[in-house]
């Protein structure tokens, strides 16, 4: 499956970005998409670990950072296609 425009934002912003809460990146987003889609972009590309979701304290918040493939793959997805 291609990614989606909505893959290479949330890849984008987690780049720039560093660590940030699921609930920020919605926030940032909820203009481009709505909520539940989002959600579900964010479960795959967890799923190809392009991204991690950790809970790093007792709240039951999710925070979100880019891994070194999502890092890659972001490269790869921005890069201009040369013919």
């Amino acid at each position: 499956m291609e990614p989606t425009q909505l893959d290479i934002d949330i890849l984008a912003s987690l780049s720039e970005r560093g660590q940030v809460t699921q609930a920020e990146i919605i926030r940032q987003l909820l203009t481009r998409s709505g909520e539940s889609y989002i959600l579900v972009r964010v479960r795959t590309l967890t799923a190809r670990g392009l991204i991690l979701k950790e809970k790093l304290d007792q709240t039951n918040t999710r925070y979100l950072s880019i891994t070194q493939a999502g890092r890659e793959a972001l490269s790869t997805l921005s890069s201009p296609v040369v013919s």
